[in-house]
C-alpha cells in the first residue's frame, strides 16, 4: 500500500516537472531577439514619422499680401528679384514655417533664379493658428532683368513644440540710401532667460497704406533678461519701384523657446505712421 501511494506521488511530482519545463520553454520562446526589438524601435520611429507627414501636409498656409521687384544690385553687380510677402498660419496647429522655396520663372516658364530656408527670411519663424509673418528673399537671377516673369512660392510647413516669444521694442527709426533700406531700434528681453537669437522684421506701407516690402534683421548676441540691445533690419530700397512713398510700418521681434505646450505672447509690436 505503501509503494502505491509514493508512486503515485512520484508520479505527480514527475508531471509538476514537466509542467513547469515546458512553461520555462515557453516564456523563453516568447522572448523577442535583440534584433527584433531593434526591428520594432526601427518600425516605430518610421511609422511615426509617416504619421507626421501626414499632418503636416495638411498644414496649409496663405500668402496675404506679396511684391516682386526685379532690379539691378549694385552692391552685387548682378541682376536680382525682391520678394516680399506676409503668410498666414491657416491651420489649427502651431507650426514652423522656415521651410519656405522660391523658384523665379522667365516668361516662358524657364526657372532663372531659387531662393531656399537657407536664404528666404522670415519672422516668426514658428506661427499660432491664425498668425502672420513677414518674410524676405533678394536672389540673383541669371537672366536680364526684363525677363524676369513671376515668382513661385512653396511651404513646407512642420508641427512644432516651439513657441515663438514676442519682445517688446521701441526707438524705431527709418533710414534709407541709394540701394538700402533700414529700420534701427532698440529691444528688450523680458524673458527669464538670456537669449541669442531674436529675430525682426517690418512691413512696409506707401501713402496709401498699399503693403510694399519687408524689411529684416536678427540679434545673434547674447541678450540678458531685462536687458536691451539695438537692432537694425534692411532690405532693397525699391523706392523707386513703387507709387508714393514708404510712409508706415509694422515691425516686430521675437525670440524663441521649447515650454511645452505654452504658446509666449509677450510684449507688443511697433505701429507707427
Amino acid at each position: 500500500m505503501m509503494k502505491k501511494v509514493l508512486g503515485v506521488t512520484a508520479l505527480a511530482c514527475s508531471l509538476l516537472l514537466a509542467g513547469c519545463g515546458n512553461s520555462t520553454d515557453k516564456e523563453t520562446a516568447a522572448q523577442p531577439t535583440k534584433e527584433e526589438i531593434i526591428k520594432n524601435k526601427i518600425d516605430a520611429r518610421q511609422a511615426e514619422k509617416e504619421r507626421e507627414a501626414k499632418e503636416n501636409a495638411k498644414i496649409k498656409i496663405s500668402t496675404v499680401e506679396e511684391v516682386n521687384y526685379a532690379h539691378y544690385d549694385n552692391v552685387m553687380e548682378t541682376n536680382s528679384v525682391y520678394y516680399a510677402a506676409i503668410i498666414e498660419n491657416k491651420s489649427k496647429k502651431t507650426v514652423d514655417v522656415s521651410g519656405i522655396s522660391l523658384a523665379y520663372l522667365d516668361k516662358k516658364g524657364t526657372v532663372i533664379g531659387s531662393g531656399d530656408s537657407s536664404s528666404v527670411w522670415v519672422s516668426p519663424s514658428v506661427l499660432k493658428p491664425g498668425q502672420k509673418a513677414y518674410v524676405l528673399n533678394d536672389e540673383e537671377i541669371n537672366a536680364a532683368v526684363e525677363d524676369y516673369d513671376k515668382t513661385e512660392v512653396t511651404f513646407s510647413p512642420e508641427i512644432t513644440d516651439e513657441r515663438a516669444k514676442k519682445l517688446p521694442i521701441e526707438g524705431v527709426s527709418v533710414d534709407s540710401d541709394e540701394d538700402t533700406i533700414f529700420l534701427n531700434g532698440k529691444v528688450t528681453n523680458t524673458t527669464d532667460v538670456p537669449t541669442d537669437y531674436v529675430t525682426i522684421a517690418a512691413a512696409l506701407y506707401n501713402d496709401k497704406g498699399k503693403f510694399v516690402g519687408v524689411t529684416y534683421g536678427q540679434v545673434q548676441d547674447t541678450l540678458n533678461p531685462k536687458n536691451s540691445m539695438a537692432f537694425q533690419t534692411d532690405g532693397y530700397n525699391f523706392a523707386d519701384k513703387i507709387e508714393g512713398l514708404v510712409d508706415k510700418y509694422e515691425v516686430f521681434a521675437y525670440t524663441y523657446e521649447y515650454p511645452e505646450g505654452v504658446a509666449g505672447e509677450g510684449g507688443d509690436g511697433e505701429v507707427t505712421e
